[in-house]
């Protein structure tokens, strides 16, 4: 059976898959402690539960999987990827989109966006590592107006800002998802971690695909198609 499988592998040209790396235990007690993400409070609350310092790798590690995945190389944001091969990276739940990018500016911001309606989110920004317990509120109240105008830094880009109906202090905007051209798919992500595992590679940057990578499964991901597409 051994010498079949290897003639198998000859004839057909494919390899064996890669063995799944083994999870840190940092990773571990994070994932251990996995909740619900549906709602910028779900991720409040699991913050909360974390062990401290909670670090950007260790929230993702927490997400609940399966969970889906969009990338995109995009520039303009507030969390701009950095490169191919450091793509902003957007978690996909039911009622939540939360993004992360593994280097650049936006390294220990996690950018959150809940649903109000099928083309709208409240928007919520975390900046992480976190010390010591989080306010409910914090992530919504952290986008503020810009200046003495009405318009946060969000509003810039995105069209449609306006307060929230019923949550003091938020903002609701139009969501949008990359534009073509940008996505980054996930087998390419794959393939950076794959880089990492090879390299032994001890970075901030390794450690978020080792915890997107080695604690659960991934899919991949799409925005419904009413989502605006982002032009820049």
């Amino acid at each position: 059976m051994k010498r079949l499988a290897v003639l198998l592998l000859v004839v057909c040209g494919c390899a064996p898959p890669a063995p799944r790396h083994e999870a840190s235990e940092a990773l571990k007690a994070c994932a251990a402690l996995r909740g619900p993400a549906e709602s910028v409070a779900d991720v409040v609350t699991r913050l909360n539960a974390l062990p401290r310092p909670v670090s950007v790798p260790c929230l993702v590690a927490a997400l609940p999987r399966p969970v889906d995945v969009v990338a995109s190389t995009s520039l303009t944001s507030a969390q701009p990827a950095d490169s191919a091969q450091s793509p902003r990276i957007f978690f996909l739940t039911r009622g939540l989109v939360l993004s992360v990018v593994p280097a650049g500016v936006g390294l220990h911001l996690v950018e959150l966006g809940q649903w109000t309606s099928s083309t709208v989110t409240l928007k919520a920004e975390i900046e992480l590592p976190l010390t010591a317990p989080l306010a409910g509120d914090a992530p919504i109240t952290r986008i503020k107006p810009v200046g003495a105008g009405s318009s946060t830094q969000c509003g810039l880009c995105h069209r449609g800002e306006a307060p929230h109906p019923t949550i003091d202090g938020g903002w609701v905007s139009i969501a949008y998802q990359p534009g073509k051209g940008t996505e980054v798919k996930l087998d390419a992500l794959a393939k950076e971690h794959q880089g990492c595992v090879d390299r032994a590679e001890a970075s901030e940057r390794c450690d978020l695909f080792h915890a997107l990578f080695d604690v659960g499964e991934l899919g991949q991901g799409a925005f419904a198609a009413e989502v605006e597409r982002f032009t820049q």
